[in-house]
């Protein structure tokens, strides 16, 4: 009997694609996946999606989805914006620093009060901007942020130890 031929369509339809849920960010999926929970009815026209280190958008607006939501009025509705937000962001890089600020710089005006601490105002959500630091931030750095408005609290490269600790004050 012949082993199977595993087709790697890595090079097609590579895994790129991330999707929101609440605070969660989910993927990464391939463009396939995506389309198919707008099938299933798992992102809506309003679902923030993004694509590669692209910010997260309503997913009407993405190019590559738009035609699956054609006729869908809430695709034509605007997704409301939020009052902004007050977040501190405490970063901890070395060779990837500029690349986090620089990832931060698009979500609004913000101001480095001390070394590797950061205060931004923005309308996106704290699901979001994690997501768009996470696609920098290499290895071995860390980063939290808080959403002060909303008393929310989002990290990368916690080792599982302190992400317990820090799950059981911040509650």
């Amino acid at each position: 009997m012949e082993s199977p031929v595993i087709l790697d369509l890595s090079e097609v339809d590579p895994q790129v694609w991330r999707v929101t849920a609440g605070e969660t960010v989910y993927g990464p999926y391939t463009l396939g996946q995506v389309r198919a929970f707008v099938a299933e009815g798992r992102v809506a026209a309003h679902s923030l999606v993004s694509e590669g280190t692209g910010g997260f958008r309503p997913a009407a607006e993405m190019a590559a989805l738009r035609d699956l939501f054609v006729g869908d009025p809430a695709a034509t509705e605007p997704v409301a914006r939020e009052e902004p937000s007050n977040m501190l962001v405490v970063i901890q890089a070395t060779d990837t620093r500029a690349g986090l600020v620089e990832a931060l710089s698009a979500f609004g005006p913000f101001v480095e009060a001390m070394a590797g601490t950061l205060l931004l105002k923005t309308t996106e959500r704290l699901a979001v901007v994690r997501a768009a630091l996470e696609t920098v931030a290499a290895p071995g750095d860390r980063v939290v942020i808080v959403d002060a408005t909303a008393n929310r609290i989002a990290w990368i490269g916690m080792e599982p130890a302190e992400d317990r600790a820090v799950r059981e004050v911040w509650s």
